[in-house]
């Protein structure tokens, strides 16, 4: 089971909250009211939250330290704000954050649920990165992994084709290289889709030539 760290001063806001996530299957949310109590309430589960939703204007941290708290043990975070001036918007743009939403619309607290439900299943994902180039396979690793999905690497297309066949975990989207020895990423898809079809398995390539951009291939 997953758990949701939800930090939230409005008590209004927290029964909405409650009631969306109480019909989550397999998410435990955990609620806290202050930046203090969230401390606790991290502290008390020793860190392991998949993912909190925060708000950062709290009676004792009106700044968005919440946000560097969940920055410091990990958790990803959303952002749900009633208010954003200059100040904080600031700070949370150099903090580590999902996505931050406000509360402009009777819909903002469900989009918001949504948003967490998406991180929450970043942890089940499973990416394969192709790439010849060890520096772009780290460079795309560490973005992926920062969001908790999982990456496997390979160094060509037929590294990639033979752990595609041979691998215990469901991969969900291959990111390819376009130019690499033994077998290019054209060739690849072009392989891969005899296999699986495109709802089984999404591929994105990547070309370098003459500047990197991304290409999703149906």
């Amino acid at each position: 089971m997953k758990k949701v760290l939800i930090v939230d001063d409005n008590d209004t806001v927290l029964k909405v909250l409650k009631s969306e996530f109480d019909r989550i299957v397999d998410v435990e949310a955990v609620y806290a009211q202050s930046y203090k109590e969230a401390m606790k309430k991290i502290r008390e589960n020793q860190g392991n939250f998949h993912a909190a939703l925060l708000d950062v204007d709290l009676p004792d941290a009106p700044n968005g330290e919440v946000v560097s708290l969940a920055n410091t043990h990990d958790i990803p975070a959303v952002v749900l704000t009633a208010t954003l001036n200059q100040k904080v918007k600031e700070t949370i743009h150099k903090k580590d954050i999902l996505a931050y939403i406000l509360k402009d619309t009777p819909k903002s607290i469900q989009h918001s649920v949504k948003f967490v439900q998406r991180a929450l299943r970043n942890y089940d994902t499973t990416v394969l990165v192709v790439d010849d180039s060890a520096l772009y396979r780290k460079v795309l690793s560490d973005i992926l992994t920062k969001v908790h999905i999982n990456v496997i690497e390979a160094e060509n297309g037929q590294e990639a084709l033979d752990i595609l066949k041979n691998s215990a975990k469901k991969i969900a989207i291959v990111f390819t290289d376009l130019e690499m020895p033994l077998m290019g990423g054209l060739e690849l898809t072009i392989k891969i889709r005899e296999i699986f079809d495109k709802d089984q398995l999404g591929i994105i390539a990547i070309s370098i030539m003459p500047l990197k951009s991304k290409t999703v291939i149906q």
